[in-house]
């Protein structure tokens, strides 16, 4: 069509979004911030609220302002749901925004090989088909893109130890709601199960006469708990799902995720127990039996 030879550069390839924002900032251009929407809610959109503050794009965008220092430029009040401290309803627009920064997390703490282990999709970028539009060898775009990921897990980070020390006092006084993002970061082992009365199954009556020590949920049950939406690629998958159909569709990945290798399906079957119970949703069995209603 040109009949000569074209680039296509694209100078935000290894920034984060934080970091464009504070370009954005540095080009004397941080005001016109408020007047753009990233929102995919598009359907939920007010002029009082253009944002959700609940979708994907929502979470990214506010993390990036925030991180960059120009939250003044991207009002909170734009926003149904603020970022830190607004209540998340149970589901997918609560495990989005834990996933998120439980992820970017985590990507801060994996040395290098473990990195490129637990997200082998990063790969990709790696493979001749790609790097001949990088300018740069694999080893080179692997350093890049390493580095990429701990920069957003430090700036993802950030903003949690921020919101922390802005919003001591409402922690300390259990003010805050118990689904906002600052409590659903706190890690699993300082929190304290709640306990409710609820009707005995027969299950739950042969557990109560089992004297054996009964496991509580734990940091690896909330490990296979996102892998599997993950793997799934599917964020309400326990709630669609019995525990048969969702080792059918994880055992492809069985002996190569580093999460899921060595569990055996039983023990599979026990942690998908935990987590059904930890987060509220119905067991397996009753899923399968209001299905066949």
């Amino acid at each position: 069509m040109f009949e000569q030879d074209f680039q296509i550069e694209n100078p935000l390839i290894w920034k984060t979004k934080a970091e464009v924002v504070n370009d954005i900032d540095a080009a004397g251009c941080a005001d016109l911030i408020q007047h753009t929407v990233s929102c995919q809610h598009t359907w939920t959109q007010t002029n009082e609220h253009p944002h959700c503050g609940s979708c994907f794009q929502c979470v990214g965008r506010r993390f990036a302002t925030l991180a960059s220092g120009c939250a003044q430029h991207d009002p909170a009040p734009k926003y149904r749901n603020e970022l830190l401290t607004g209540s998340r309803q149970k589901g997918t627009e609560r495990t989005l925004v834990e996933s998120y920064y439980r992820t970017a997390a985590e990507m801060g703490q994996l040395n290098d090989s473990a990195f490129f282990a637990r997200y082998g999709e990063v790969s990709r970028a790696l493979t001749s088909t790609v790097l001949k539009h990088l300018s740069g060898t694999a080893d080179a775009t692997a350093s890049k893109l390493l580095d990429l990921h701990r920069r957003h897990s430090r700036q993802v980070v950030a903003v949690l130890r921020n919101g922390l020390q802005m919003h001591a006092a409402a922690v300390l006084a259990g003010t805050l709601p118990d689904s906002c993002l600052i409590t659903l970061a706190v890690p699993d082992k300082y929190r304290t199960p709640k306990t409710s009365i609820a009707p005995m199954s027969k299950m739950d009556a042969i557990e109560q006469h089992d004297h054996r020590p009964k496991s509580q949920y734990s940091g690896g049950d909330d490990t296979i708990y996102r892998e599997t939406l993950t793997l799934c690629r599917n964020l309400d998958a326990f709630q669609v799902w019995t525990d048969s159909e969702l080792l059918s569709r994880l055992r492809p990945h069985l002996q190569t995720n580093p999460a899921m290798r060595g569990r055996s399906e039983n023990a599979l079957r026990l942690c998908f127990r935990r987590i059904r119970r930890h987060h509220g949703f119905e067991l397996s069995r009753l899923l399968k039996k209001n299905s066949q209603d």
